[in-house]
């Protein structure tokens, strides 16, 4: 069934990766997010997607042209909520690989454990290393201290409904 555009979301069923979506900013331009991945239909989360904020902004609402070539500057999972509790709709898609956009690796906690793996979106890729997590606890005589790792992995974050729109207003809003 071919999609038909725009349209605001009931679930994640209805999103691909690559669909975006217009973010107003207060300053009266516009940044874009985009569907980066949705869960595997057998996980039967219907409401929450891998979300991306892309390093474009203009004085008009994205479109598959305009976000030509443009980055994912912040990503995380998130609700449908979040494109439409401010009334904004899925403008269009654009496939990701058009701009070899690739999702980032992320782990799914800060500190490693038995267990831990390097995420994907939402695809499992390998068991992790303890290295490749922002955080370490180390052992002394001191006590157990709290160590923070520079070559790590980015955590794999989950955002609030608004989460994306300050972000764009941290990024663009004074654009």
């Amino acid at each position: 069934m071919k999609t038909t555009y725009p349209f605001s979301p009931k679930s994640n069923r209805s999103l691909l990766p690559g669909q975006f979506w217009s973010i107003s900013l207060t300053s009266g331009r516009f940044a874009c997010g985009r569907v980066l991945d949705v869960p595997p239909t057998e996980e039967k989360q219907l409401r929450e997607f891998y979300a991306g904020l892309m390093d474009w902004v203009g004085d008009n609402p994205p479109t598959a042209e305009r976000i030509a070539g443009s980055r994912i500057i912040e990503q995380g999972l998130t609700h449908i909520k979040t494109i439409t509790a401010r009334n904004a709709m899925i403008l269009g898609c654009r496939p990701l690989e058009l701009d070899q956009l690739q999702l980032p690796f992320t782990v799914a906690q800060s500190c490693w454990q038995p267990g831990a793996v390097v995420m994907q979106g939402y695809q499992e890729v390998r068991a992790s290393y303890p290295e490749e997590h922002p955080w370490k606890y180390i052992s002394g005589p001191e006590g157990i201290r709290k160590v923070e790792q520079s070559e790590a992995l980015p955590v794999q974050s989950t955002w609030g409904y608004n989460f994306i729109y300050l972000l764009a207003e941290k990024h663009f809003g004074h654009s």
